[in-house]
């Protein structure tokens, strides 16, 4: 929400990692909150005039798969490297 009170949709940078309640995520996408699939993903790009949606799902998606990598060279500790990787197991079957 902006200083005059008006909502908007938040970069994708504000999407962080949160086990929330039941494995839920800290947002919902398209009434998903537990699983977002590509699907929704790319009817939200759509809903909001993203460009290139499949595109950057596809390097998302990338990204996620060196999680571990990542993580050794921030000094993640394996016990959350693995929590984190088991959350985002799902995206590997999409």
């Amino acid at each position: 929400m902006n200083e005059k009170g008006v909502w908007k949709f938040s970069p994708v940078y504000d999407i962080t990692f949160f086990s929330g309640i039941e494995g839920g995520h800290s947002m919902m996408y398209l009434g998903e909150g537990k699983n977002p699939s590509p699907k929704h993903l790319l009817e939200l790009g759509k809903k909001q005039g993203v460009k290139n949606s499949v595109d950057i799902i596809f390097e998302v998606k990338n990204a996620v798969g060196k999680w571990g990598e990542f993580t050794k060279l921030a000094g993640i500790s394996t016990k959350t490297t693995k929590m984190i990787a088991n959350s985002l197991a799902y995206l590997a079957t999409e």
